[in-house]
């Protein structure tokens, strides 16, 4: 995820789909599919060497590209959640 491409920097079940402009990036995790479907995991930087702090947004990149739409282009899973 950062520098060289060596599990110090992450499991290497994870691969970034996105850079974002605060240096954080979004994962898809391959490591256990749910579904047939891989998990999207929020990348921040602060975490990057605790992989358990690196929270899920959502199960899969089809509901992570309709969230990312709805919230048009924000990062929905940095907001406190409704209710």
């Amino acid at each position: 995820m950062r520098g060289s491409d060596t599990d110090e920097w992450g499991p290497a079940s994870w691969y970034v789909i996105a850079d974002l402009p605060d240096n954080d990036r979004i994962i898809i995790d391959v490591s256990t599919p749910l579904n047939g479907r891989y998990p999207i995991i929020d990348g921040f930087h602060e975490a990057m060497l605790n992989p358990e702090e690196c929270k899920r947004i959502t199960g899969s990149f089809s509901q992570f590209l309709e969230q990312i739409l709805r919230h048009q282009g924000r990062a929905f899973w940095l907001s406190p959640p409704a209710g």
